[in-house]
């Protein structure tokens, strides 16, 4: 396969959220120092391209590490891309290396919108949970003001905002950013993780709201869509968890968590796993 048909074949599975088409095709190139320095004199854009696309596949599959790897090439140029900053930050978040995350981050006041929701994303994770609620209203003010961009990566923005909102407790800002993902991505492929990443945020909302059979519901729909070994099919289980102990259900409560565990530690995502862990004991 020549080089151009290669990249349009990732393109395409990339495009469709197919992310382990995505790693076969781009291994061949991107695990070969020769064809990757030569497509980046070539073309420095679609070098990054490719970067991108097998970096963040890789994350997505559950190696976070591979991901690291191939990431890093691109760092090597001049002009790092944005994107790869903001993938490479996604990687240390997943393997709980907070600080370095931020360090790859842009807080100033011209942040991107994607910087914003990863350093909000950070500040969770970093137990700060006061820095965590002021990011967290100063995105919402921002995606009120900021329109115009890819429908697709707002609702990505909006998705991040909800996790994190579920975390704190607020359910009806959580309900919102879930019928903002809903709304952004209602045209959609639906191999894309936005759809389950819309259904669990509901269905944490419903939770807190009290709604234990609404929430049920949400989850219900995901049916089998998640892929085994991914962090999104670990937040669908872990919320799971949280809603049959909230029915005070606590056998089926540990055995859901359990199972979120053992996708997380599957997935590479190493702070959830821990984190999960830890929720899990705290019957």
């Amino acid at each position: 396969m020549t080089v151009g048909r290669r990249l349009r074949s990732a393109s395409s599975a990339f495009e469709r959220g197919e992310h382990p088409a995505v790693v076969t095709t781009l291994e061949p190139l991107l695990d070969d120092s020769a064809r990757w320095t030569a497509l980046g004199r070539a073309d420095s854009r679609v070098a990054a391209d490719a970067d991108y696309m097998g970096g963040i596949s890789r994350l997505v599959v559950g190696d976070p590490d591979g991901a690291a790897a191939w990431l890093r090439l691109a760092t090597d140029t001049p002009d790092v891309p944005p994107r790869i900053r903001r993938a490479l930050a996604q990687v240390e978040l997943a393997r709980g290396e907070i600080d370095a995350a931020r360090e790859l981050l842009d807080d100033g006041e011209g942040a991107a919108l994607l910087d914003r929701a990863l350093l909000l994303l950070a500040a969770l994770r970093a137990g700060d949970i006061d820095d965590a609620g002021r990011r967290a209203a100063d995105l919402e003010k921002r995606l009120a003001q900021e329109n115009g961009g890819n429908p697709l990566t707002e609702a990505g923005v909006h998705a991040q905002l909800g996790f994190v909102l579920v975390e704190l407790g607020e359910a009806e800002r959580a309900t919102r950013a879930a019928d903002a993902i809903a709304h952004l991505a209602v045209d959609s492929p639906a191999t894309l993780p936005l759809a389950a990443h819309e259904r669990v945020i509901r269905a944490g909302a419903r939770r807190l709201a009290g709604d234990l059979d609404g929430a049920a519901a949400s989850l219900d729909a995901l049916g089998g869509s998640l892929t085994e070994a991914t962090c999104d099919r670990g937040l669908a289980e872990r919320e799971d968890a949280r809603l049959q102990r909230a029915r005070e259900r606590e056998a089926a409560a540990q055995d859901a968590f359990d199972a979120a565990v053992r996708t997380f530690d599957a997935a590479g995502e190493r702070w959830l796993a821990a984190a999960t862990r830890r929720e899990a004991g705290a019957a």
